[in-house]
Formats: C-alpha cells, sequence, structure tokens
C-alpha cells in the first residue's frame, strides 16, 4: 500500500511539474499538455490557437509592449520578426485541398510564434479546421518546423494534361514553379534552409483521376503520362539541392 502510494505520489509530481522544451508549444486552444517551459524560456502567446515557449525570461507587460511594437515597426511585415537558428527545420509543401492552408509566399513569411506565416495557424483549409499539416507543424513536432505550404485546393499535376475544376487553381507544376522563382530558394539569412533540415512533401493524385475519369484511351498510358510529369517535377526540386545531384534515366 505504501509503494503504490509513493507511485502515485511520484507520478503526480512529474505532472505537475511538468514543463516543455525550448520552441514547444505551451497553450493555445484545445491544447491539453503543459503550459510552463524550461528555465531560459516563457511561454509566449502568439495568437488564440498557439503559445510557444521562446528564448528569454519574464518581463513586465509595458516594457514587453514597446520592445513588440518596436519589433514590428523596423521589421518590413513580409518578413520574419524573430530570429532563425540552427535548431530551425523547414518544411516545403506542395499538394491539394487535402493539404491547402492558402499560404502565399508574397505575404507574412513563416517565422517564430507563427510557424505557418500566413494565413496564421489553421489558415483556410477544406475540412474547416486544422488539417494534418496543421497538426504535424503545430503539435506534433519535438522542434521549430517553419512551413512553407504552396498546397493549392483543386491542384492535378499540370493543368496541360488535366485540367482542374477552375482555370485559376495552381497546379503543382505551377506551385514547384513558384517555390524556384521565390527568394526563399536560395536559402536567405530568413530561411536557411539545407538538405539536412529541409523536407520537401507532395501530396497529390486525386484530381488527376477524378477529373480525367471519363477520358477515352488507355488508362494506363495515361497514368504513366501523370506519373512521369510528377517525378520530372520532384527531379526539378531535387536540382536545387547540391548534395543529391540528378541522375538520368537512361530511356528504355
Amino acid at each position: 500500500m505504501k509503494l503504490a502510494l509513493s507511485l502515485t505520489l511520484s507520478a503526480l509530481l512529474a505532472y505537475a511539474t511538468a514543463q516543455q522544451g525550448e520552441w514547444q508549444q505551451c497553450g493555445g486552444i484545445g491544447w491539453t499538455g503543459a503550459t510552463s517551459c524550461v528555465s531560459g524560456t516563457v511561454c509566449t502567446k502568439q495568437n488564440d490557437y498557439y503559445s510557444q515557449c521562446l528564448p528569454g525570461t519574464a518581463v513586465t507587460a509595458s516594457s514587453s509592449s514597446s520592445s513588440r511594437t518596436s519589433s514590428i515597426s523596423s521589421v518590413p511585415p513580409s518578413q520574419p520578426t524573430s530570429p532563425v537558428n540552427a535548431k530551425t527545420n523547414f518544411w516545403f509543401s506542395f499538394g491539394d485541398s487535402y493539404t491547402q492552408t492558402g499560404f502565399v509566399d508574397t505575404d507574412t513569411l513563416p517565422a517564430v510564434g507563427n510557424p505557418l506565416g500566413n494565413p496564421p495557424f489553421p489558415g483556410y483549409t477544406a475540412v474547416g479546421g486544422t488539417n494534418w499539416i496543421d497538426e504535424i507543424t503545430v503539435k506534433y513536432n519535438n522542434s521549430l518546423v517553419l512551413t512553407y505550404n504552396y498546397a493549392y485546393g483543386g491542384a492535378t499535376i499540370d493543368a496541360s494534361l488535366v485540367a482542374p475544376y477552375e482555370p485559376t487553381v495552381l497546379s503543382l507544376t505551377d506551385q514547384v514553379n513558384d517555390f524556384l522563382s521565390s527568394p526563399v530558394v536560395s536559402k536567405p539569412a530568413t530561411a536557411p534552409w539545407t538538405s539536412a533540415n529541409a523536407m520537401f512533401s507532395f501530396w497529390i493524385g486525386i484530381n488527376d483521376i477524378g477529373n480525367s475519369y471519363y477520358q477515352s484511351g488507355s488508362r494506363d498510358a495515361f497514368s504513366d503520362t501523370l506519373l512521369n510529369a510528377y517525378f520530372a517535377l520532384v527531379d526539378k526540386l531535387r536540382c536545387r539541392r547540391e548534395e543529391f545531384p540528378v541522375h538520368k534515366r537512361a530511356a528504355n
């Protein structure tokens, strides 16, 4: 009985003193985890949905407000307002409505405390709430992840192969080209991504199958055409990573 009581008290003590590490979430609507941070960091509210353990010490409300106003006024709105450190990871995502959050790289960029950039968490999603990229970026990670999400609802691999439901929809080809023509591709100081700290992901195909279902001809042959276009885009992105040069396959 004493042993059981001792174990119970130990478990309660561990729960009560649980602290989040640097850069981890510590609060927000729906958050059920620890709300205190390790020494040297402060649980800082970014919006109603997200608070994060940021480096620093507690300050008074007046000095905090003054510091924030000074920081914002001295940095262009489209640029991160907090420094990016060596622990930062980068995620470049491409896809359709299953992934979209409404991000554009000409508006506020992902930064500490606002890892999705524009729109802020949870963004504009097809599910009317959080989707998988929201959850992984904000909740289910153990480090700071800044996500550049180029996904666009209704996207197909290439509009010239399968037309999307509207001509204004950005296909996967458009998304990749937008990334390759953006300043972030040159790995600026605000986004110093490398092959070691960056991930590229694709979620695509359902609109290609649905929108081309009634086309005549060989389904298998057309699927090969779509996949070849998709793999060409993957290769195009791989060319940007100097550590992984592309090796061309010989034609059969």
